[in-house]
């Protein structure tokens, strides 16, 4: 390799809609949050709730996160 092909920035590809289209996103993994409520109302921390349920603990939190913002909808359209 010489001098001018150490220095040479690296290539970026972006990759076209029609080629995301041929790639589609990993499937959803859903939660069931009946069952997430009774482990934890047994006591049990969110990693091992994950680690039950067969998910990330970062996944449980962004479900977790989506049905709290999904509650505070329903009240406030039932308040409103």
């Amino acid at each position: 390799m010489n001098r001018l092909e150490k220095n040479r920035e690296p290539e970026v590809v972006f990759v076209s809609e029609k080629k995301q289209k041929e790639y589609p996103h990993r499937p959803r993994k859903e939660i069931d949050m009946d069952q997430y409520l009774i482990l934890y109302r047994q006591g049990l921390p969110n990693r091992q709730i994950a680690s039950r349920l067969k998910v990330s603990p970062r996944t449980l939190y962004r479900r977790m996160e989506e049905e709290r913002k999904h509650l505070s909808r329903k009240r406030e359209s039932a308040d409103g």
